[in-house]
């Protein structure tokens, strides 16, 4: 009996995954099923004794259409929805609800030459924007802002969301704008992208509403900002790449590598270091919207970054290059950020890791991003 199991096809299969699967959870070196679909993961069982440091893996983000792909060509299409630009044209009507916002501030504007004015606003200041729309049927909200002061030591905010103004009351999420804006980039505009989904809005949010917002109980001094051509994108080609934990788990992320390959001029005559330009994305000049990184817990995003260049890769803590190099013809580069502590995701409660592809990036050659830590099993 025991030759005839040595000779099964069957038998010989199962010895072989049992011997990698012991060597990865022995020796370190990690398990990878980001090479599995759907149908093929929940039909795969492993069975195997949880351990006090959790089992290395590695993690991919992917999409279901384009895999880990990620050079390739996003955004927004159709005509957007205007909200509100100063009224250089017609949008939503606006309400201030308390403060001193300025509806018509002429000081600075992105086009045309009025914009919303802030500069004299503090704690809980509100201003509201409202048509009666169904705010749930857009895929995202976009928006310039130009900063003029941002107080760090009164912990500055600008919250942003939908509200039911017939029922009277915040509807979903109130979303801190520093999370899709550098706050540290005055008297310049900045464009921010947020997705509708991160407001969590429902049927009954028919209107935005921005409040400012100084967390330091001893000073009410809030940011001083101009907002500009706020608008509803009416359809969209973002692609969202997610990291999703091993059902039944917790993933611990220690690191994220983002790996380029394409066409980039490095060279200098005189250079012992390579030529980058650290205000492109690679090969691409700064792009409009950005790779927006977003962590989900419990159904509400935060710990946003949003990339536009190598530079902000390289601003990101932690982050270094570890591989660059180039074969002739194309230009090979990895940068790795390590974190102090771990992003933690719990397959329990659908927690993921995001990463929004909203511009085109087809002109890279290639960009994957994928992930490295530990799991355990959840009790």
């Amino acid at each position: 009996m025991a030759d005839d199991n040595n000779k099964n096809p069957l038998f010989i299969a199962l010895l072989i995954l049992a011997v990698v699967l012991l060597a990865a959870l022995c020796f370190g070196r990690g398990i990878s099923y980001a090479f599995l679909d759907a149908e093929q993961f929940n039909n795969l069982t492993i069975t195997v004794t949880d351990q006090p440091n959790g089992f290395p893996v590695v993690i991919d983000y992917l999409n279901p259409e384009f895999g880990g792909e990620m050079a390739v060509d996003a955004g927004f299409n159709g005509t957007p929805i205007l909200i509100y630009d100063g009224n250089d044209t017609p949008g939503w009507n606006p309400l201030i609800i308390s403060g001193n916002w300025n509806l018509e501030d002429t000081a600075q504007a992105h086009t045309g030459t009025r914009s919303l004015g802030a500069t004299n606003v503090v704690d809980g200041d509100v201003v509201q924007f409202k048509n009666g729309a169904n705010i749930e049927d857009y895929p995202a909200v976009t928006g310039w802002i130009y900063i003029q002061e941002w107080f760090a030591q009164f912990e500055n905010e600008v919250h942003f969301y939908a509200y039911d103004t017939v029922g009277g009351s915040t509807d979903g999420f109130q979303i801190n704008l520093s999370d899709y804006i550098e706050i540290n980039e005055f008297d310049v505009w900045q464009k921010f992208v947020i997705p509708i989904d991160d407001f969590n809005a429902s049927a009954s949010g028919d209107a935005f509403r921005i409040e400012a917002h100084s967390n330091n109980p001893s000073q009410a001094r809030a940011p001083e900002f101009y907002i500009d051509d706020l608008q509803m994108e009416n359809s969209s080609n973002v692609l969202r790449y997610q990291v999703i934990p091993i059902p039944g788990t917790t993933y611990y992320v220690t690191d994220i590598k983002a790996i380029f390959h394409g066409p980039m001029d490095t060279d200098r005559s005189d250079a012992t270091v390579p030529s980058i330009n650290v205000s492109k994305l690679f090969n691409i000049d700064p792009i409009t919207n950005g790779i927006l990184g977003t962590q989900t817990v419990s159904g509400q995003s935060f710990e946003t970054t949003n990339v536009k260049s190598v530079k902000d890769f390289m601003d990101v803590p932690e982050t270094n290059v570890v591989d660059f190099f180039n074969d002739g013809d194309k230009t090979y580069m990895t940068i790795r950020i390590e974190f102090v502590s771990p992003l933690i995701l719990n397959a329990d409660t659908s927690d993921t890791l995001n990463i929004d592809i909203r511009d085109d990036l087809s002109e890279l050659g290639s960009l994957a991003i994928t992930t490295g830590g530990y799991f355990r099993f959840n009790e």
